[in-house]
């Protein structure tokens, strides 16, 4: 089971990916509830069922990693807590210090040691933008 910080680094790097391929990152509301435990829905099926693997089929993990990635700075989104626990999070966009320090890692040492620090990982000194994609999120895994 992937931690905080391991799940937070995969959202983002495919929220990149998903922002260099399509622009607009979730134009749908993407809303948890939790009965006996934590769900997610939200009108584009196929992203969220994306979105969960890559959070170890958890919606908690899922939301808790937004919220993560949000205090950090790394993401934006509007969100609306509703009577009984239930968040609604909309409006969802990658953050320019995101792209600054995923675009960073090849190049800029300070943008390198900002992601290590913030992901709690270890880069190789030869890391590309597309092997640092393949790596962490699957080279079979395909967002589009």
């Amino acid at each position: 089971m992937n931690n905080i910080q391991e799940t937070s680094e995969k959202l983002l790097l495919a929220f990149y990916k998903i922002h260099r391929e399509e622009g607009t990152i979730l134009d749908e509301v993407l809303s948890f509830e939790k009965n006996t435990t934590w769900g997610a829905s939200s009108d584009n099926i196929e992203l969220l069922e994306k979105l969960l693997k890559l959070s170890n089929e958890s919606a908690l993990d899922l939301k808790n990693s937004l919220k993560y990635l949000k205090e950090k700075g790394l993401i934006n989104f509007l969100s609306e807590g509703l009577l009984g626990g239930e968040v609604d999070i909309y409006n969802l966009e990658i953050s320019s210090n995101a792209i600054d320090i995923i675009e960073g890692v090849t190049g800029a040492e300070t943008s390198k040691s900002m992601y290590q620090t913030i992901f709690n990982v270890k880069l190789a000194d030869n890391i590309n933008l597309e092997s640092l994609l393949s790596t962490k999120l699957g080279a079979e895994f395909k967002l589009f």
